[in-house]
């Protein structure tokens, strides 16, 4: 069997939202859902209501304030819940994972999703990268710290979900500007030829709660890769250019730039740069880390049929919630 309450951090953010609305409109099995939130004016039916779900979805709803810094007050939210879903962003994940996974297994929760949703760390050029000069080696740190529950096989364990690119994000956002779609300009790694894959976060919220639906040995203490495409920034420009008309200005950056960049920043102690340059490298450069082709072939041992959208579809559904 699988997974039925389920606790999930961070359930406002672009992820969060999509798992939430995933979650309240299964009805095979019917899951019951705590969201854990800082608003105290937030209620299950407002919720709801901008998730566009029907308001019957609220019966299954928990709002639950809690205060991460205090471990009393995050057990008694996590009481009751078999899975952590956590999807928390940026710098903030590195600082509350390790408090929810503390506070899940005092709280006896025996599943953590981890907000790893990203390239895979643990691939040996991030892993340089990553721990080259960076305190306490975050990320790699934290993903080593699940990967440790194998080895002390107690009543908790992990599943992490490593997605590559948010496609949507990316180009929604300009995120950290490699795409950045209404000043019309682009960073590229190299010559952007290099593959790497990615996800809509509407397929990376299907994937886990199809993984919540599995028997919990299918997916405990395993790092799961998904894609929903496979392409380079070449193509991914192109089709940008071609569904929202207009050229883009392409930077062509070396990743020795990349890299000069983030030992600058390195040097300044100005980490989260480190982090976005280290990233932004390791997503163009071919390295494999972020080309996560077996994620592909993800089917949820052929229970997920969400339908893998191609590239040309995503940049159109990004067109519609966008205005430039």
């Amino acid at each position: 069997m699988g997974f039925n309450n389920i606790a999930i951090a961070g359930g406002s953010g672009n992820l969060g939202s999509a798992i939430l609305r995933e979650l309240l409109s299964s009805s095979d099995p019917i899951f019951n859902v705590t969201a854990l939130t800082h608003s105290k004016s937030t209620t299950a039916a407002s919720l709801v209501m901008t998730l566009g779900l029907p308001s019957t979805a609220s019966h299954h709803l928990k709002i639950v304030w809690v205060d991460y810094n205090n471990e009393d007050n995050l057990m008694r939210a996590l009481s009751g819940a078999e899975v952590v879903i956590a999807t928390l962003a940026g710098h903030v994940a590195l600082q509350i994972d390790p408090l929810l996974l503390k506070a899940a297994r005092k709280a006896g929760v025996r599943r953590y999703i981890p907000s790893q949703y990203a390239l895979d760390v643990l691939h040996p050029k991030a892993v340089e990268l990553f721990t080259d000069g960076w305190p306490n080696a975050f990320p790699v740190a934290l993903a080593r710290r699940y990967e440790a529950l194998a080895d002390e096989n107690g009543p908790i364990s992990y599943t992490t979900v490593l997605p590559s690119m948010f496609i949507d994000v990316f180009l929604e956002t300009g995120l950290w500007g490699a795409y950045d779609i209404p000043n019309r300009r682009a960073v590229v790694v190299d010559d952007g030829t290099r593959f790497l894959t990615g996800c809509s976060t509407e397929f990376i919220a299907a994937a886990i709660t199809a993984i919540l639906k599995l028997p919990e040995d299918a997916t405990k203490n395993k790092r799961i890769p998904i894609a929903e495409i496979r392409t380079t920034a070449v193509e991914l420009i192109e089709t940008i250019e071609e569904v929202f008309g207009f050229k883009m200005d392409v930077e062509y950056k070396p990743s020795e730039v990349f890299l000069l960049e983030r030992q600058d920043a390195l040097a300044k102690k100005d980490f989260w740069t480190v982090h976005i340059k280290s990233t932004l490298k390791l997503g163009g450069d071919g390295s494999g880390a972020a080309d996560l082709i077996e994620g592909l072939a993800f089917d949820a041992n052929g229970t997920f049929v969400f339908p893998r959208r191609n590239l040309k579809d995503l940049v159109l559904d990004v067109r519609k919630r966008m205005t430039v």
